[in-house]
């Protein structure tokens, strides 16, 4: 399974830090640390990619995925 990964480039049109957020689809296209990827939102412009593995750079994203592994079943 891939990781869909998204770097936005401004927000308010201010530019903004470059970090990979990883793309959820719940009830629209989000980034796990909450951004909505729609035409409604702030976002000014944002490069998309897919890997198999890694990538993912924004802590916010990465503490709620360590925090879903760490779920014991």
């Amino acid at each position: 399974m891939a990781n869909n990964l998204v770097k936005f480039t401004k927000f308010d049109g201010e530019e903004v830090e470059p970090t990979w957020h990883v793309v959820v689809s719940l009830d629209a296209h989000r980034t796990a640390c909450g951004y909505v990827l729609d035409g409604d939102s702030n976002l000014g412009g944002y490069e998309s990619k897919t890997v198999s593995r890694g990538g993912i750079t924004c802590p916010h994203c990465l503490n709620f995925i360590k925090e879903f592994k760490s779920i014991k079943l």
